[in-house]
């Protein structure tokens, strides 16, 4: 499974506000037997509702905070270039079936 660095619980509010916190409480104990993807950031798990402005706007800063964090800690480049290297070798391991499926030799056997 992968980790996130932020989790948003959706809906809190209503009848849902109640089934919202839990979960969100199920999440934060959830995260605390995983071990955080970085030194510098731990995930972080919040409830918002969009009857609720105040809990979008805490969303929003806490967005904001990841990134000062991973642009300043380097945390952002560091997984850009993870992602574009796993990009990298699955578009190889595609581009090698691909020209094994239009291989003469194969096709005759398929």
């Amino acid at each position: 499974m992968e980790q996130s660095d932020l989790l948003i619980v959706t809906k809190a509010d209503g009848e849902l506000e109640k089934k919202a916190r839990l979960t969100q409480m199920e999440y934060v104990s959830a995260l605390k037997y995983m071990r955080p993807r970085s030194p510098d950031w731990r995930p972080v798990v919040m409830s918002a509702s969009i009857h609720k402005p105040e809990t979008i706007e805490n969303v929003s800063k806490m967005l904001d905070k990841f990134w000062d964090t991973a642009v300043k800690t380097g945390l952002l480049m560091e997984r850009r270039n993870e992602q574009l290297t796993k990009w990298m070798w699955t578009h190889v391991q595609d581009e090698i079936m691909a020209v094994f499926r239009r291989h003469p030799q194969v096709l005759r056997k398929v």
